[in-house]
């Protein structure tokens, strides 16, 4: 009986290790899907000679 019981707690701790990472994985790559298109949308952008537009400006250190 405790055997089983325990035999089921690992199962169960499994199946919701395996759900974690699938839905790790799926989110990895649309995130993935989302920079490779920014990266073809840049990419035509400089194809045909329009700027660039910066969405994000960061501002660096200085390393003086």
């Amino acid at each position: 009986m405790v055997f089983q019981q325990k035999v089921q707690e690992k199962e169960s701790k499994l199946k919701q290790s395996e759900d974690e990472l699938f839905a790790r994985h799926r989110e990895m790559k649309e995130q993935l899907e989302r920079q490779r298109a920014e990266l073809e949308e840049k990419k035509s952008r400089l194809e045909s000679g329009r700027p660039l537009e910066d969405k994000i400006k960061r501002k660096g250190f200085s390393l003086r």
